[in-house]
């Protein structure tokens, strides 16, 4: 086994875990209560943002999420300590 393969095994071995990561961490940093919806059907309907989060170390990770306007806007806050509005150049 190379360090290649043993890279993608560790990554596939631990890919169950990444929503229940992705919900606790940005429902700790958030404080929101967040879900996996696995089919978003019409969330699309009042628009979406969708975030991408990349992580770099033994393995390379990088995570879509995408986030309704009301959650978009809440989380968004938090992270910049001021409201952002949705329709903001700043929320993208």
């Amino acid at each position: 086994m190379d360090e290649t393969t043993g890279t993608k095994d560790a990554a596939v071995e631990h890919i169950e875990y990444v929503d229940k990561a992705a919900i606790e961490i940005l429902g700790s940093i958030c404080g929101l209560e967040l879900e996996l919806i696995d089919d978003p059907g019409n969330l699309t309907e009042d628009g979406l943002i969708i975030a991408i989060i990349s992580l770099v170390g033994d393995v390379g990770w990088s995570i879509f999420l995408g986030f309704p306007p009301k959650t978009a806007v809440a989380a968004a806050s938090k992270f910049a300590g001021f409201d952002i509005p949705f329709e903001s150049d700043d929320m993208g």
